[in-house]
């Protein structure tokens, strides 16, 4: 009877510690989810998409809600990443083992076209710089790493918009207010598009002193396995001194050294 007692009680703290490894699991699944997916999930989408109940997914979501990891998407039902996981995302890419490696080929390619190059992620309705390595002139636009620039008037974040999908980038895109920032910013949205649709055939975007006066600069995409941009790599100059059509020339110089980077950035978000 001993015997039949200890093996009930350890059988029932299996049991319990399965159905905490199981609800941990699901809520890593949800993050996984919605984290990975091009479009906003519904707690609905998430059921089917995890073979899980419907009321298992709505009291998740509204868990992950609570706590700042998912939210709700402006004027919808649907569920994107909140601040908490973006920051995660974040700090898992600065902090990523591959930080000098990336620095060394932002510095090899700042070295070889004489001017800044940045490295930069998406950062909700704003690109952040992750890497940056200034040019050595003594009258440049300084930025720091971890400073967060505008998607619509930046060749980075321009570049972001143009490798999302139509849905995707319409919804993004609602969210933006076109501020001025410099003298050429396109005010309008049909402006922003058709824009948009030209960066996404060619490649590549520009900042034609869209951003700050008197500076030009090129971006181009860092592509994770699935060709989904993970990231920016741009060349930023005074037009003065480096016109655009100069960085135009540079183009060939910028693909390769983002694609060096894609391998390295892939490797620090596995």
């Amino acid at each position: 009877m001993v015997l039949d007692s200890a093996n009930s009680s350890s059988n029932d703290k299996d049991g319990e510690g399965a159905k905490r490894g199981s609800s941990i699991q699901r809520v890593l699944e949800v993050l996984e989810r919605v984290g990975c997916s091009e479009t906003p999930m519904t707690a609905s989408d998430l059921s089917h998409a995890l073979g899980i109940p419907k009321a298992t997914a709505h009291r998740l979501c509204a868990q992950l809600a609570q706590s700042g990891f998912i939210q709700v998407v402006p004027g919808g039902t649907a569920m994107e990443p909140g601040t908490r996981l973006r920051e995660i995302a974040r700090r898992v890419l600065v902090g990523g083992h591959h930080h000098a490696e990336r620095q060394a080929i932002l510095a090899r390619l700042a070295a070889r076209v004489g001017e800044t190059c940045n490295l930069a992620v998406p950062d909700g309705v704003r690109m952040l710089y992750l890497d940056r390595v200034e040019a050595d002139w003594p009258i440049r636009v300084q930025f720091s790493i971890g400073s967060n620039v505008p998607l619509h008037c930046t060749a980075g974040g321009k570049m972001y918009l143009a490798s999302l999908p139509e849905s995707q980038r319409a919804r993004l895109l609602r969210q933006l207010s076109l501020e001025r920032q410099g003298p050429n910013t396109l005010m309008s949205m049909a402006d922003l598009e058709g824009a948009l649709s030209l960066a996404a055939g060619r490649g590549y975007a520009t900042d034609n002193e869209e951003f700050i006066e008197g500076m030009v600069a090129i971006a181009v995409p860092v592509l994770d396995r699935d060709n989904r941009a993970l990231a920016t790599l741009s060349i930023q100059a005074l037009k003065q001194r480096t016109p655009l059509d100069a960085l135009r020339e540079r183009l060939e110089e910028l693909r390769i050294a983002a694609h060096e980077l894609a391998i390295i950035v892939s490797n620090d978000t596995q």
